[in-house]
């Protein structure tokens, strides 16, 4: 299950083989019209029932959150017992609390999954996930999606990937080239 904001978002997750796509504007249990601004915590209020519909009846094994914020804690919420929580980032700007009750009660697992770690502090691992990955990426296995659009040619010109950024428009990554393009 995915959850992404907005129809390009959400075709992105398609693409990638989500097999639910949840767009989060429609998880909000408040109605309010499109002009007003709501709360992120009514953003994310039916995230757990929608989660339990779309896996019929179920809740979910793995919380994936690069996110963080008011996503977070509705995410634990629509974990199964016996769940596991990868912590990804805070791409919010928000670092979420965990309740410890809910670790509890629930069973759940939380990994920090902190990739830039690894280069000092497991060089084996970081090694042989790099050879693997550049191998999936030679081989066509990974397909990474750079929104091309929105992607800066130049470093003189990465003002506008970073503006798309900070407006939450671009869908996948951006890539800016320093030094000569072409």
């Amino acid at each position: 299950v995915a959850v992404a904001r907005g129809g390009e978002k959400i075709k992105a997750c398609q693409e990638a083989g989500a097999d639910v796509c949840l767009d989060s504007d429609t998880l909000h249990d408040v109605e309010t019209d499109q002009d007003t601004p709501r709360n992120v915590e009514e953003t994310f209020a039916g995230l757990p029932v929608a989660v339990k519909k779309a896996l019929k009846g179920e809740l979910a094994d793995v919380l994936f959150d690069p996110i963080g914020g008011a996503g977070f804690q509705k995410g634990i919420s629509s974990l199964k017992w016996g769940g596991t929580v990868l912590v990804i980032g805070f791409a919010s700007g928000k670092i979420p609390k965990l309740q410890m009750n809910l670790a509890l009660v629930k069973n759940i697992t939380v990994h920090g999954v902190y990739w830039g770690a690894h280069a000092s502090k497991d060089k084996e691992t970081m090694a042989r996930c790099t050879k693997e990955v550049g191998s999936m990426l030679a081989n066509g296995f990974l397909k990474p999606k750079v929104d091309r659009q929105r992607s800066a040619c130049s470093l003189e010109q990465a003002w506008k990937s970073f503006k798309a950024l900070e407006h939450r428009d671009v869908v996948g990554k951006t890539v800016v080239v320093v030094g000569s393009v072409g």
